[in-house]
């Protein structure tokens, strides 16, 4: 086991890794890095790589998060001034997913442009059967985490109503950019907090792909299933916006919409709860301004929530439309 260097972040809990034989590696360039070619034996770029995650990534023991492939790790970048980031590191041995999809998520989320409410991809690369994606590192919880805390009320409405805004903006960015998430639900949202100011983070590109070659097939959680989804045809980046409103639906009633089973619409079941989302759920009094926000996202919901994909609003007009209610 390689020991860790001197004047590393020991306070960190800096995790040593194994000796790894050049030919298992790879990065995002598709080569091997220039840190572990042989130049008269093993030189200090070797070493450095031995004991550093692809010659500049050192791991520490602050898990941040854990799903049943992987797990997400606090690390520091030695490359870019010691700054902090975070890690998915997924062990590929065994599963079905390819490593060409992952290497798709990977990529992908490095082609979107930096924006303030998307968790950005700044790098991939794979050591034998596991492969890394290093993103920006975002402190906070997930937006299901955080509503399950903050049951909505009249107090926060105002800062719901944010959280959606910046949430619809993320997603007309990853649009934009010429990608569908196929993921949008509260636990790929994170929301971070910072003195008085709160805002939210996509995350999980690992169903994205882009718009112009969109698979015809069920994937991303069967609750958020648009009905194309659900039915396999012709499926668009609407199938975002059908995802938002289930999200959304979710908050102001407590209940979950019918799963869209495959051949089947459920669209009455739907039909009847969306309806009830013009009443208010909740029994304290409101102002006169807090009725009127409760029944703009009630409506922003309803529109989500149109069985037919093109009469849905894109997300920049969600966004564009909840700006104003803000006022």
């Amino acid at each position: 086991m390689a020991s860790i260097l001197p004047g590393s972040a020991a306070s960190a809990g800096v995790v040593p890794l194994e000796r790894t034989h050049s030919m298992d590696l790879m990065d995002s360039s598709g080569q091997t890095p220039p840190f572990c070619r042989t130049h008269l034996g093993i030189t200090r770029f070797q070493d450095r790589y031995i004991k550093y995650l692809n010659g500049r990534y050192e791991l520490t023991k602050k898990v941040l998060g854990k799903g049943v492939y992987g797990k997400v790790v606090a690390a520091i970048d030695h490359g870019n001034h010691g700054q902090m980031v975070a890690i998915k590191i997924q062990n590929m041995a065994g599963r079905s997913q390819s490593i060409c999809d992952v290497k798709r998520e990977a990529m992908l989320g490095m082609n979107i442009p930096t924006h303030p409410n998307v968790c950005k991809t700044i790098d991939w690369f794979q050591l034998g059967k596991t492969f890394y994606i290093v993103m920006e590192i975002v402190e906070g919880e997930s937006f299901q985490a955080y509503m399950l805390a903050n049951p909505l009320t009249s107090v926060n409405v105002h800062t719901f109503l944010e959280l959606l805004r910046q949430m619809a903006l993320a997603i007309a960015h990853v649009h934009k950019n010429g990608y569908v998430h196929r993921d949008i639900k509260p636990a790929n949202f994170i929301v971070v907090c910072g003195g008085e100011k709160i805002g939210v983070k996509l995350t999980d590109f690992g169903f994205s792909s882009s718009i112009k070659r969109i698979e015809q097939v069920t994937i991303g959680t069967p609750i958020f299933f648009a009905p194309e989804v659900a039915n396999k045809f012709e499926i668009s980046e609407k199938c975002d916006i059908w995802a938002l409103g289930v999200l959304i639906s979710q908050i102001l009633t407590g209940k979950e919409l019918p799963v869209y089973l495959e051949g089947v619409t459920c669209s009455k079941k739907a039909s009847r709860i969306i309806g009830k989302l013009s009443v208010n759920p909740f029994p304290a009094k409101l102002t006169e301004n807090e009725n009127r926000m409760f029944a703009l996202i009630a409506k922003v919901a309803k529109r989500c929530l149109e069985i037919a994909a093109p009469i849905r609003p894109s997300a920049a007009e969600i966004a564009a439309y909840l700006e104003i209610a803000r006022i």
